[in-house]
């Protein structure tokens, strides 16, 4: 238990705290994959639970990396058994291990943007559209929040308006399905939906991965995306033994289908949530803070949290205008120049 003295009140709460739901508001620089990585550790040294029955997603590799070798190089736990990984890794393994229910073989290969340009190339040939009329980037998209929203093509209509346009999107969509399971392939978004529609349709399946992870921890929980959400809510709604971390104020990625009102109904979603804020910041003075958070007290949907820290510095925070994103990389890359 000595190893739990390296973390504060907040990190060590959500470290102990195993049974029940736990929603974890992370503000930057506040410890978070220090609190998933000593949880982790709680588990498996002090609960004794079988590392099998752990699963842990990041979204990124690199995250997913970073959090098996601290687990191997600060508690001598090996990753092997536990399942850490991002969504679409870990869905990818329970697609080839169920095969068997679903419309492809367990050896299906994985389409990339790249395969995807070249489909949709042939798809417009052999439709004789005009990308002027429909822009592959536009379509793409949509297709990706029908993905996304676990909507397949026998079920368009019943979510979009009929008009030229989704009419035409449509016959898209359903060459598109077409081609991947002929040629036995899969795209990112296919891993997502397939997975969920699995779970959700599957008794014997769902029962199978609830059992299986009987604790789970989701990180960057404000950037999951309505499959996402039903992947997680599939498997833990039964123990609700899950541990949500993230931060309503940094999320982003909501142009890419990413649901804020996954984090903010949280506590709607589970019951006798347990809400922990980690609010200490590591990173940044308190000039840097008190900017930030009086800008970031504006937001209309957010949880309240304010970050504070104990570093000191004398520099205040400059606010530069810039005309582009291009102007600014140029601006941050001289200011690296001259201070390294």
């Amino acid at each position: 238990m000595n190893f739990l003295d390296d973390l504060n009140p907040p990190q060590r709460k959500v470290a102990t705290t195993t049974e029940g739901p736990i929603l974890v508001l992370a503000g930057a620089g506040s410890g978070k994959t220090r609190s998933i990585i000593y949880r982790t550790a709680y588990l498996i040294n002090v609960k004794h639970v079988n590392p099998y029955n752990i699963l842990a997603v990041t979204f990124t590799n690199k995250a997913a990396r970073e959090l098996k070798n601290r687990l191997e190089r600060s508690f001598n736990i090996s990753a092997y058994s536990l399942w850490i990984g991002t969504f679409h890794s870990v869905c990818t393994r329970i697609l080839r291990a169920e095969q068997e229910f679903l419309p492809f073989t367990s050896d299906f290969s994985i389409f990339d943007d790249v395969d995807q340009k070249s489909i949709f190339k042939k798809i417009y040939k052999k439709l004789d559209l005009d990308t002027k009329d429909f822009p592959q980037r536009k379509v793409t998209s949509l297709i990706s929040n029908q993905k996304n929203s676990l909507i397949l093509p026998k079920d368009f209509f019943d979510f979009n308006e009929e008009n030229y346009f989704t009419e035409t999107t449509y016959k898209i969509y359903k060459e598109y399905q077409n081609f991947l399971i002929e040629n036995n392939a899969l795209d990112f978004d296919d891993l997502l939906m397939y997975t969920a529609i699995l779970l959700h349709d599957n008794k014997a399946i769902r029962k199978k991965y609830a059992d299986k992870f009987k604790y789970v921890m989701i990180d960057e929980y404000q950037d999951t995306n309505y499959a996402q959400f039903k992947i997680i809510n599939l498997i833990a709604k039964e123990h609700q033994n899950l541990c949500v971390v993230g931060d309503d104020d940094q999320a982003i990625y909501s142009w890419r289908g990413a649901n804020i009102s996954n984090i903010l109904n949280f506590e709607k979603d589970y019951k006798n949530v347990l809400t922990v804020k980690l609010e200490q910041n590591y990173r940044s003075p308190k000039s840097i803070l008190d900017a930030a958070n009086c800008l970031i007290k504006n937001n209309s949907e957010r949880h309240p949290k304010e970050l504070w820290t104990d570093i000191k510095s004398k520099e205040k925070p400059r606010l530069l205008k810039l005309e582009n994103e291009k102007q600014e990389a140029e601006f941050e890359a001289e200011m690296i120049y001259q201070l390294s």
